[in-house]
């Protein structure tokens, strides 16, 4: 198996988004940005902190999605 990068952003502006949701704007060491609701963060953070991201494949979602796409499906086509 092989090591995970670690994925690593700086937290450069809290504000708040058109819902009035605290929203942060993530940037990355290469410069890419990323927007996200504060509340998928940890509690507390704050500007300029540095956070570290991870993922992880939500096998249970994705089958339950799958069965939720091909049911669709089927009513739309009748198939």
């Amino acid at each position: 198996m092989r090591d995970k990068p670690i994925l690593r952003a700086t937290i450069d502006r809290i504000v708040a988004g058109e819902d009035g949701k605290q929203m942060a704007a993530l940037i990355f060491d290469d410069g890419q940005q990323l927007v996200v609701n504060v509340a998928n963060l940890p509690v507390g953070v704050l500007e300029k902190q540095l956070v570290v991201i991870s993922f992880r494949v939500d096998r249970q979602e994705t089958a339950r999605r799958t069965r939720e796409v091909e049911r669709l499906q089927d009513e739309l086509f009748g198939e």
